[in-house]
């Protein structure tokens, strides 16, 4: 289990020393998707990592489907992703209470 959160952790990081630059709007608002998954994943991090899973694969659909030429405005297929994060929050508001400790700062006492 170790050795897989090891390699996780370690591919996560090659891939973002691959990126050299900053640009502005270079996250296209997929903060709101992470939110949305936290939420979703009801703040536990196997339900978040499935929940970015399923947002991940809405993504990776809109573009299969925009490279396959349907018939259907862009536009349309871009607000995928966010009309699935929307459509998972709407039932789940009142279901997935934050932590108590959300926001509150960490002190170590000792």
């Amino acid at each position: 289990m170790n050795d897989n959160l090891t390699f996780f952790t370690d591919y996560l990081a090659a891939s973002l020393v691959q990126i050299k630059y900053f640009a502005e709007g270079m996250t296209a608002g997929k903060g709101f998707i992470a939110i949305a998954a936290l939420i979703f994943g009801k703040w536990h991090p196997l339900g978040c990592g499935l929940a970015s899973l399923l947002f991940g694969a809405t993504e990776a659909l809109q573009l299969r489907i925009q490279a396959l030429g349907v018939n259907v405005p862009y536009q349309f297929l871009i607000m995928l992703p966010y009309v699935v994060a929307l459509l998972a929050l709407i039932g789940l508001v009142k279901k997935s209470p934050p932590p108590a400790a959300l926001g509150i700062p960490y002190n170590r006492k000792g």
